[in-house]
């Protein structure tokens, strides 16, 4: 809620128009204190915002202004001073009134952006410092400060949650792999990725990687029918929509044309054989240490378009139960996962419960460069990862080392 006081009609409908634009309100003032306005300036165009007049005397720019933040009806004050005989003295009016009351001060002063020297209360390096009052070029500009302030006031006092404690975390063989694999930069073999994610409590579908027809039988025997075949490529590996991907094989007849057909589109001998899971959403999941912020954790829908569209959301660590929840709820197309009407249509939780394991493994196992879910099936009941890469950083890398870390109080809150 702000109160506009100024010296210009143009000025002050300006910035009402501007305050309203970026959602924020432009309150009706109280009966008496409009009465109080009225003495005060001689007229009756004493609603919010209060025209001055453009030779107003400062003594009345400060008594309008104490009047407006005594009102009870406003959370800012934006004073608008054009060219004036005594602009100095406006300018003290001001800084009087910023020193005096308990809310935010903003000025679009003479048309300066900054912080004039008539606004100025100097620290002891002589730059502004506390009491000192920000102009701006324009009402619209200050407006958009002001809702940008507002904006983040409002997302510091959100609740941060609490990073959970989780069930079957045992990261003895995380370790152990992470001590034995090689640290070359290459996505480890599937065997060991699935190592690394189950100290976490993760658990990989189960499939294998075949060359050929009759190793991709003996591997469908082995998994259970029916099965599913894809292209080992990642540039095909989720391509449903070209025949790259052959779901719900029942039979070694079936089997051998998917194999045929696969294998004559991709121009590619290694396939990846598994048995059919569970439908649902797709969703892909990836931690990355990057090297300006540390370790980020980032969800996105899967699929074709979603690939090509590639609109992730991120968070860093620590993860809380807000964060993650967050981020399900904050993709573009959450409502795939959550449902229109009717409540969710994906378990979300299982999601949820997801991204925390995968922080987890971020936060307590630094040497993992990268992790790369996907695709992950979000489905009415629990999820299935069905395919997972896991990379580690270079031996010389020192994953300690980075520009943020989050440790000590803010930390230990968060625990």
């Amino acid at each position: 809620r702000v109160g506009i006081v100024g010296t210009s009609s143009a000025l002050a409908a300006l910035a009402a128009d501007a305050c309203r634009a970026v959602e924020l309100t432009v309150p009706e003032l109280p009966a008496l204190v409009q009465a109080d306005l009225t003495d005060l300036v001689g007229t009756s165009e004493t609603q919010n915002p209060v025209d001055l007049g453009p030779v107003s005397a400062p003594g009345r720019l400060e008594a309008a202004l104490r009047l407006v933040a005594a009102s009870g009806e406003v959370d800012a004050l934006l004073v608008l001073v054009t060219p004036h005989p005594d602009v100095a003295s406006l300018a003290a009016a001001v800084l009087s009134v910023a020193r005096d009351v308990d809310l935010p001060v903003l000025a679009s002063y003479l048309g300066h952006d900054g912080v004039p020297p008539a606004l100025s209360v100097p620290d002891e390096g002589g730059t502004p410092g506390a009491g000192s009052v920000p102009s701006y070029a324009s009402p619209e500009s200050a407006a958009l400060a002001l809702a940008r302030a507002c904006s983040h006031a409002e997302w510091r006092a959100r609740p941060q949650g609490v990073v959970p404690v989780l069930d079957r975390v045992d990261l003895a063989p995380t370790v152990r792999v992470v001590a034995e694999a090689a640290h070359d930069g290459a996505w480890l073999p599937d065997g060991l990725a699935a190592e690394v994610l189950s100290g976490v409590g993760l658990s990989v579908w189960p499939g294998a990687r075949v060359q050929g027809l009759a190793a991709a039988q003996v591997a469908a025997e082995g998994l259970g029918w029916p099965v599913a075949v894809k292209s080992s490529d990642d540039r095909w590996r989720g391509r449903v929509d070209v025949g790259a991907v052959r779901l719900g094989l029942g039979s070694p007849e079936a089997l051998a044309a998917a194999v045929e057909a696969v294998e004559e589109l991709t121009g590619t001998g290694e396939l990846i054989v598994q048995p059919m899971a569970p439908s649902g959403v797709s969703v892909v999941v990836r931690l990355v240490q990057d090297a300006a912020v540390g370790p980020l954790l980032s969800l996105r829908l899967g699929g074709v378009v979603a690939d090509l569209l590639a609109d992730p959301l991120t968070r860093t660590l620590p993860l809380t139960d807000v964060d993650a929840r967050d981020l399900v709820h904050g993709l573009r197309g959450s409502a795939l996962l959550t449902g229109v009407r009717g409540g969710p249509v994906a378990d979300v939780d299982a999601l949820t419960d997801l991204l925390l394991r995968v922080a987890r493994l971020g936060e307590d196992v630094p040497e993992v460069a990268e992790v790369l879910l996907d695709p992950v099936l979000v489905g009415a009941s629990g999820i299935t990862l069905l395919h997972a890469g896991v990379r580690l950083l270079p031996p010389e890398a020192d994953p300690e080392a980075g520009p943020r870390r989050l440790t000590g109080r803010g930390a230990a809150y968060l625990r």
